[in-house]
């Protein structure tokens, strides 16, 4: 019986240590995206991102890359006390968790950038994060439109739910259904759907290996996008549907 009962406790031990491995390192629990698209085809992006916080990492950060003329401003970050983090722009990678605490910055990178931020104190932490992406909404021969990666793929710590919302609400009647289309790819979980003036996206138990791009099309003279493609949006669309199960 004592035998059995060290087995017993030591199986115990080693289930507590796995569970403590597994749980190691933040959490993100909800991630909500907040597109705002202006008439010049710039956006304004909001993400709200609801984490869990242990002593584990010194910073969270997005990820933009795969660029068409687009660039970043107006970054900044504020957390659930409201506090604004301070802007060092020239973001160092090497600082220690207490030097990040209550800091933002940049890392320039030749394909894109990382929009970074310091974890700060453990717990049940919400970081609100403000950038202006411009020129997302291109120019086409036929349609407006764009194709753009919100999450991208191997991001840590993957998000349990995603909502993008996108809105222009610069238009009265905000983005009308029949003169918008959309798709999302990159994730197993999801939906798009029109609410009100708004289209939303909508994803769940997302792993690592999976991301967020939604594409839109819309039809000439609801905004007035001030860059060009030289292609045709049926082209970009052709493009993004293969391999894709908008194939069928």
């Amino acid at each position: 019986m004592k035998h059995l009962a060290s087995k017993r406790l030591w199986l115990l031990v080693w289930l507590l240590a796995v569970t403590i491995m597994v749980s190691a390192g933040p959490s993100l629990r909800n991630l909500d995206i907040h597109v705002d698209l202006r008439d010049n085809g710039d956006a304004e992006i909001v993400e709200t991102r609801q984490m869990s916080i242990d002593s584990e990492g010194t910073e969270v950060y997005i990820v933009i890359g795969n660029l068409n003329g687009q660039t970043i401003t107006d970054f900044y970050v504020t957390d659930e006390t409201g506090q604004r983090y301070t802007n060092v722009d020239d973001w160092d990678v090497k600082q220690s968790r207490e030097w990040k605490a209550g800091k933002c910055g940049i890392v320039r990178k030749s394909d894109g950038y990382e929009l970074c931020w310091g974890l700060g104190q453990s717990g049940e932490r919400t970081y609100i994060v403000h950038y202006v992406v411009t020129n997302l909404v291109l120019s086409y021969e036929e349609s407006d439109g764009f194709n753009w990666m919100f999450v991208t793929r191997d991001m840590y710590p993957s998000p349990q739910r995603v909502i993008i919302d996108i809105e222009a609400s610069n238009r009265e009647t905000g983005l009308p259904e029949d003169l918008v289309g959309a798709w999302l790819f990159g994730c197993k979980h999801g939906n798009i759907c029109k609410l009100g003036n708004s289209v939303v996206a909508i994803t769940k138990n997302m792993t690592t290996d999976e991301g967020v791009i939604l594409m839109m099309e819309l039809q000439k003279g609801l905004l007035h996008p001030t860059k060009s493609d030289s292609r045709t949006f049926n082209e970009v669309r052709k493009n993004a549907f293969e391999g894709s199960d908008y194939e069928e």
